[in-house]
């Protein structure tokens, strides 16, 4: 079955009604480097798994007409920073939307989105797109509780983890993890509390109150 088929036999079906109604998204304020979108409003819609696969796959292709080499995309340093930046791009170029009308992409592609937004922009809307997906997710919601902080911490704490695990969360996960590690540190370094001893007491002539008289004297 060619894809023109499938999009046919998609058509009416009841996966397909299931997206029928409003789009759903999430609006944010994103200044930008310098405030230079102060006053502007962003928004973020989920895309498909369909979707990233394609945007991963023409940033790829985007690099490679750069003159970029595979190997050096999928072993090198520079090749695997330039990767991640192009991917995000092309993701976020499908996930953009207008605030007002959310049903329309804000962004022709990936390439206006590196054209237009510096690095940092990017990792900041990308990170905003991760935490709405998160938010969102069967998988995430609910599933993080308090205890499951406290054994993953624990875990990490015994190597048990490997540090690149950190990088299957985004920064709003991240946050959560932060603010637990926090709170047990402080539980951990919080001077405990002590029966308080009181002074000994004093006469009224300032004595201690001992008897310091001679042993033996009336």
């Amino acid at each position: 079955m060619s894809d023109h088929d499938t999009e046919k036999f998609l058509v009416g079906s009841g996966l397909a009604k299931l997206f029928g109604g409003p789009v759903p998204h999430k609006v944010f304020d994103f200044d930008g480097c310098g405030e230079r979108f102060k006053g502007h409003r962003w928004a973020v819609r989920a895309p498909s798994a369909a979707d990233q696969q394609q945007a991963i796959a023409d940033a790829k292709k985007y690099l490679e007409g750069l003159g970029w080499r595979v190997d050096e995309l999928q072993l090198g340093e520079l090749g695997g920073q330039a990767i991640e930046l192009a991917s995000k791009a092309f993701i976020l170029a499908r996930a953009l939307v207008r605030p007002e009308a959310p049903e329309t992409l804000f962004a022709k592609d990936g390439k206006e989105v590196l054209h237009f937004l510096q690095p940092d922009e990017i990792a900041v809307l990308f990170d905003s797109l991760v935490e709405y997906q998160q938010e969102r997710s069967p998988l995430s919601s609910g599933a993080l509780t308090p205890a499951r902080i406290d054994e993953v911490l624990d875990d990490l704490g015994k190597g048990l983890l490997p540090v690149t695990w950190w990088r299957s969360f985004g920064s709003a996960t991240l946050a959560r993890f932060t603010q637990r590690a926090a709170d047990r540190l402080a539980l951990q370094t919080s001077p405990r509390s002590s029966p308080s001893i009181s002074p000994p007491s004093s006469g009224s002539d300032g004595s201690d109150g001992t008897d310091s008289s001679p042993s033996g004297s009336p």
